[in-house]
């Protein structure tokens, strides 16, 4: 049976007015983020089932900055008309999954009262007028309406956090009397906590294409991420992983952490593509023939031994965390399950821990 999931993905690079910079990421990120919504094997969404509000091609940019798209109505004009036809279903709507993903610059409210939202800039907006979209607003209403079994919010934008700019809520009615809300999976992810700045930057592993960071994580991590049921990977998975690993991917100079919220009417699952993270052995000493390399879990025992010069056989515990492995000159590359590990060599003898998590790790043997 087709997904019934949903997904609103926004992206805005440019921005004409002073005050704000242009951006190179949200094109990039709109790009696979809708590659991994649409993979049958990972977020599994149908393609007409996928709306996208961007920033247009360079070359049709003649517009007039105070009107330059998108512009707020553009994807409010989406939003309701799924809302409409999702309320037409009745009781029978809450199902499947609403994504809304967000890119560009944003900003929160300043109030202490308000930890937990942000607002997208639209291309249109001024030092004057300060055109937004209120992501969490979209959010939150698609909750209240009951629009889904689950909503998924995703915000990789700043939260600036200033006086004199509030993110103001489109005036939809009050939610329908159905009680049908309380049992809605609401999952919010933004980039950065509440009045800090998002970063985008060039990513190797991306074939250097400039990323938001939040985005390139989130998706490093569900296609690396062993299921922890041996099926899917679970939102508190997700969040434990992208918070412990996120200065080992992003650096000593990356964004603070990301600001997650949980659920609170129970758990939100994703595919999993168990790739492994990856973490390379090199060979860069003259090593004693007959070498070998055993790699220990950490209940000490031997996952794997690999024979450094090829003269034997490589032995790997097909239950452990090896995913998979790659020979390429004198480099072992491997993809692994994150975790603290052990490697031996016996000739000539040396040994220490190691971390697989997600930071491209390597040895030097």
């Amino acid at each position: 049976m087709p997904s019934e999931d949903v997904a609103i993905l926004t992206g805005i690079s440019w921005y004409p007015n002073p005050g704000y910079t242009q951006l190179s990421g949200p094109p990039n990120d709109l790009k696979i983020v809708e590659e991994w919504l649409l993979d049958p094997k990972r977020g599994a969404v149908q393609p007409e089932n996928v709306y996208k509000i961007e920033t247009p091609p360079v070359d049709s940019r003649d517009f007039d900055p105070e009107i330059a798209p998108p512009v707020g109505q553009d994807f409010d004009r989406v939003f309701r008309k799924l809302l409409t036809s999702r309320m037409k279903l009745g009781a029978g709507r809450v199902q499947g999954r609403l994504y809304l993903y967000f890119s560009g610059h944003g900003f929160c409210h300043r109030s202490l009262e308000k930890p937990a939202e942000a607002a997208l800039y639209c291309a249109n907006a001024s030092r004057e007028m300060y055109e937004h979209i209120f992501g969490t607003h979209y959010a939150r209403v698609a909750v209240g309406w009951a629009l889904f079994a689950e909503v998924v919010l995703i915000m990789d934008c700043c939260r600036d956090s200033e006086v004199s700019r509030v993110p103001m809520p489109r005036p939809y009615r009050d939610t329908p009397d159905d009680g049908l809300a309380a049992e809605v999976k609401f999952l919010s992810i933004y980039a950065v906590p509440k009045g800090a700045k998002a970063q985008e930057r060039p990513i190797e592993e991306r074939n250097g294409n400039v990323h938001g960071l939040l985005t390139h994580v989130l998706l490093k991590l569900l296609d690396e991420l062993p299921p922890a049921d041996g099926v899917q990977i679970s939102a508190t998975q997700l969040k434990n992983h992208i918070l412990e690993s996120w200065p080992a991917i992003c650096g000593p100079e990356a964004a603070p952490r990301p600001d997650i919220y949980l659920p609170s009417a129970g758990e939100v699952y994703f595919p999993s593509a168990n790739q492994g993270s990856p973490f390379e052995f090199r060979c860069v000493s003259p090593l004693q023939q007959a070498s070998t390399l055993s790699l220990v879990d950490g209940t000490f025992q031997i996952i794997a031994n690999f024979s450094l010069d090829q003269s034997g056989p490589d032995v790997v515990h097909e239950a452990g965390p090896i995913i998979s492995y790659e020979r390429l000159a004198n480099t072992l590359k491997l993809r692994m399950k994150p975790g603290l590990y052990q490697y031996r060599v016996d000739l000539p003898a040396k040994q220490d821990t190691f971390k697989v998590d997600g930071s491209n790790g390597y040895v030097e043997l």
